[in-house]
């Protein structure tokens, strides 16, 4: 009986990931197809075997039917399971009972990527039941302490080259991928620029950040943190009610504002820290700062572009976030978490389940045990050491990808 598999993959990263992996499934015996939507796509899959979709988004479901059929499909490969194309696919391949593994970046960082059966994040799989999270921890107590991560790191600079190729051909092959549409909002050129005025202002950020951090632990000053998400991060658009991510600083500053600490001594301050990769384009410190002046908070809001996150967290009243993977990153130093939006780890006895208003007052933290266990848990069930963009860290993430991809049975 042949027991080899057709791997089909389609969007992968902006990096060799896909093809690495894909010719690692093939020196195990199994076959591998990629479909490109775009030039970027083409530049990857230029050592292995591919097809061009060119159509409309509309034409996409019965085209890939077809496909998977004619390549008697068994499996399918994707990264992020919220874009239009990928959504589409994850119906038809439901509707032909193949299988579909989903990658994302890590919900642990750094060192680990995302890889599970049927989707991530808001569309996760993974059985998240408390009952099944401590039964399986009692199983597996050696496991809730061991180190799994081979500190690989993601090279910043590595992802930035393939980024940019891959935007370069996406721009030169426009005429071959005509109905393609990117699902990020702004185009490469303005991004990139919004990127190299931060890098070129990251000292100032970094001092900035700096100062106001020292002020307000010299005081002992209570803050709560609010780290901000990418605008273009499908956890905000499809995972939360927030349009994006100025409608969820919105919803902050302005519960905040009717939490009315104007009595507290010293006051306490919402401490906004922006994402280390926002290109400056929605403009929230200015937003920030007029809404805080409209909302007559004056300095009781702080907004920082960096920081030393492991610090900010320890001496946090507690962190606010949409569903941000700093929220895992905060229970495990025990900090109260107050998740707005739809996450793994939004749950009773890990984030606070009451009101924002209530929160503000009274932040619950989380149970410790109960964060050893479930990250323990996502750990072994969703999580691969390595990275996608580095070349230790791709060779860690391929290996591990490779064994939980034939670890499900064909």
């Amino acid at each position: 009986m042949d027991m080899s598999r057709s791997f089909i993959s389609l969007q992968g990263v902006a990096s060799p990931f896909f093809s690495e992996l894909g010719q690692l499934l093939r020196n195990a015996g199994h076959k591998t197809h990629r479909i490109n939507f775009c030039g970027g796509d083409w530049l990857l899959s230029l050592s292995e075997l591919h097809t061009n979709f060119t159509g409309a988004l509309s034409e996409w479901p019965a085209w890939l039917a077809t496909e998977l059929k004619r390549h008697q499909a068994t499996d399918i490969l994707l990264f992020g399971d919220c874009r239009a194309v990928h959504r589409a696919a994850v119906a038809v391949a439901k509707e032909l009972k193949v299988r579909v593994f989903v990658f994302e970046e890590g919900y642990l960082r750094p060192d680990w990527v995302t890889l599970e059966v049927g989707g991530v994040n808001g569309f996760s799989g993974m059985d998240l039941m408390p009952e099944t999270i401590w039964a399986w921890a009692e199983g597996h107590a050696a496991c809730t302490n061991a180190v799994m991560h081979h500190g690989a790191g993601s090279n910043m600079a590595s992802r930035a080259v393939y980024d940019i190729a891959y935007r370069l051909a996406s721009a030169v092959m426009r005429w071959r991928f005509p109905n393609y549409q990117t699902h990020r909002p702004h185009n490469g050129v303005l991004e990139y620029a919004g990127l190299a005025r931060r890098f070129g202002m990251k000292r100032w950020f970094e001092r900035e950040a700096q100062v106001v951090t020292t002020k307000l632990l010299v005081a002992n000053v209570p803050y709560f943190l609010f780290p901000l998400q990418l605008n273009a991060d499908s956890q905000i658009r499809t995972h939360s009610s927030f349009a994006d991510v100025l409608a969820a600083i919105e919803c902050v500053l302005t519960s905040f504002q009717r939490a009315d600490f104007c009595q507290a001594s010293p006051p306490v301050t919402l401490l906004i820290k922006n994402h280390p990769l926002d290109t400056g384009l929605a403009r929230y410190r200015s937003y920030v700062a007029r809404r805080a002046c409209e909302l007559n908070l004056g300095d009781r809001v702080q907004f920082i572009e960096a920081g030393d996150l492991t610090l900010l967290l320890k001496h946090a009243q507690g962190v606010v976030l949409v569903n941000s993977t700093v929220g895992l990153t905060a229970l495990s130093m025990n900090c109260p978490v107050y998740a707005m939006g739809k996450a793994i780890f939004n749950m009773h006895k890990l984030t606070d389940q009451g009101s924002l208003a209530a929160f503000w007052k009274r932040p619950t933290p989380p149970d410790a045990n109960f964060v050893e266990a479930f990250v323990a848990y996502v750990k072994a069930h969703s999580q691969v050491t390595g990275d996608f963009y580095s070349r230790t860290g791709r060779k860690h993430a391929v290996l591990g990808s490779l064994q939980r991809l034939l670890e499900v049975a064909p």
